[in-house]
């Protein structure tokens, strides 16, 4: 077995529609496939998509990190746009914050110097 690359993330969420327009108005990840409960949308820039599956979203689970090149920036976009976020922390070279859904699913933006 050889492992090419991550394909996709998968997050679980309570209505598919309401989930995708969130995820497209709020990150501005575009619709690139659609299927039977199910929507994969991704970063217009390229990288890993995410697949949202209609079900039961799970809490404390494995959660996506979105690298940005200026945290602070990106977490005033998001809180402007209402979404819930935490604050920005530091730890050493490292500049993240985690932010929420609108099922509770948890996300993470961090930036570093590569």
């Amino acid at each position: 077995m050889v492992l090419k690359r991550l394909d996709t993330v998968c997050l679980m969420v309570k209505d598919i529609e309401r989930a995708g327009c969130w995820y497209e108005k709020s990150l501005d990840l575009k619709e690139v496939f659609r299927g039977n409960g199910y929507r994969v949308l991704a970063p217009e820039a390229g990288g890993v998509p995410i697949t949202l599956e209609e079900g039961v979203p799970e809490s404390g689970g494995s959660y996506p990190i979105f690298f940005v090149e200026n945290a602070e920036q990106v977490h005033d976009a998001l809180k402007q746009r209402g979404v819930k976020t935490s604050a920005v922390q530091t730890d050493k070279d490292n500049r993240f914050f985690d932010f929420w859904d609108p099922d509770g699913n948890r996300m993470q933006v961090c930036y570093y110097i590569e």
